[in-house]
């Protein structure tokens, strides 16, 4: 199938239009989103015997905040509780003001900044947010680190931007846990669309939260025609990595709607559940 070709005002981290849904609104809370809504339930350990559940805390009780920024229809993310007053932010795009004033809203102070992989469109608002929250950590892949500072290396000076990021405070590896604002986040590496790519897995969670990045979307996989890309080890980054988890995990990706872990395995045609 065909994709996009890339043209100033399109999506570095890119989902294939042929199997686009509807966009979510610029802003919108997790407590309306399939995330929210979805209920808890027990494991199935037979689908998937290489991981299990490590706690009980519904999702509902957990807030998700989908931020849209233009030109590249990026979802940046802000997870928080509401019985506490600190947040996590993901992948803060090119309109930091909408984070901002999403989290001014909420009375919340930014606990950490996570990158899910150094391209402009998901580490623009990373100096923004770090003026305003300087002690908040600036943590990305240590595989993707070097996109943060190099503008050739994140693709914005090919867009004729030559945007950079304040340096990271931290870089994570497989395996790695972070635990902030009530959250604990497993890392797992998930190299393809971009070389350091990294999703952040809220095992806690039920049903289990993905902050997906540009690997898995709805109907759809990250780009792989750009420097460092590669279909093959994308593929198998979704096959090992993302498709063991639960059926009902919820993806929160890059670009696009929310997906679960099973409606992927069913119907992605990029790539198929193996049998």
């Amino acid at each position: 199938m065909e994709g996009v070709q890339i043209k100033a005002g399109r999506a570095i981290g890119y989902y294939r239009r042929s199997q686009q849904k509807q966009l979510q609104s610029p802003v919108q809370d997790g407590g309306s989103t399939q995330s929210a809504k979805a209920e808890s339930g027990e494991p199935e350990t037979a689908s998937t015997p290489a991981r299990k559940r490590i706690g009980t805390m519904k999702s509902s009780t957990a807030k998700f905040v989908t931020i849209t920024s233009v030109p590249f229809e990026e979802n940046a993310y802000l997870a928080y509780l509401p019985t506490r007053s600190d947040c996590v932010v993901f992948d803060p795009g090119l309109e930091p003001e909408k984070i901002v004033a999403a989290i001014e809203e909420r009375k919340l102070e930014v606990a950490a900044i996570l990158c899910t992989h150094g391209h402009a469109d998901h580490i623009a608002g990373n100096r923004a947010l770090k003026e305003r929250w300087p002690d908040a950590p600036l943590i990305i892949g240590s595989g993707d680190a070097n996109k943060l500072t190099d503008a050739v290396e994140n693709l914005s000076a090919g867009f004729g931007m030559n945007m950079t990021s304040p340096p990271a405070d931290q870089t994570v590896d497989e395996g790695d846990v972070l635990e902030f604002a009530g959250f604990r986040f497993e890392v797992l590496e998930t190299p393809g669309h971009s070389s350091g790519h990294v999703v952040f897995v809220a095992s806690e969670l039920s049903p289990i939260q993905v902050l997906g990045g540009d690997v898995l979307f709805s109907g759809s996989v990250g780009r792989t025609d750009l420097p460092g890309c590669s279909f093959e080890v994308l593929e198998r980054s979704i096959r090992e990595k993302l498709y063991p988890l639960p059926d009902d995990t919820v993806v929160l990706p890059g670009h696009g709607p929310t997906t679960t872990i099973g409606e992927e395995k069913r119907t992605n045609p990029f790539v198929e559940a193996e049998s």
